[in-house]
């Protein structure tokens, strides 16, 4: 917050449990400019073009309807605004294919269906006026930019 002293900045989780440690975390760290919010991707409770940037870290993992939460995402950013983040992606690598699949599924932590690269690459550039990835095994990472006008 001292390099960017007006930024305000928005938390969202659906788990009740992520958001308390969150509180907890933003309470002993003193993120008084910190707003926790629980709430759901696929229906964002925020107006359309509200944010300057939204990034998802693993977060598309778990959303059972991914295409509305792409959807979300683009209406909630403002012309211009960035969408970044990273996630896991199926056919990057076997061993995390197959740990996705016989452990982590299991859990509920991961809902199918799953991005490919190429898949997701496709996604992004339909929404998006520029969108660039790259990966390591089966972590992509991404950056994308709305376009100015609508």
């Amino acid at each position: 917050h001292q390099t960017l002293p007006d930024a305000d900045v928005t938390c969202l989780d659906d788990s009740p449990d992520m958001m308390g440690q969150a509180r907890e975390n933003a309470r002993r760290l003193g993120l008084g400019y910190v707003r926790l919010q629980q709430g759901d991707v696929g229906a964002l409770p925020f107006a359309v073009v509200s944010f300057d940037a939204v990034l998802s870290m693993n977060g598309f993992r778990a959303f059972p309807d991914k295409g509305t939460a792409y959807r979300e995402t683009v209406r909630v950013l403002k012309p211009g605004g960035a969408f970044c983040g990273c996630y896991y992606v199926q056919g990057g690598w076997r061993r995390t294919d197959w740990c996705i699949r016989h452990v982590y599924q299991p859990m509920k932590f991961f809902n199918p269906s799953y991005e490919s690269r190429d898949s997701l690459q496709a996604r992004l550039n339909a929404r998006y006026d520029s969108a660039e990835t790259d990966h390591v095994k089966g972590i992509v990472w991404f950056r994308c930019r709305k376009a100015d006008q609508a």
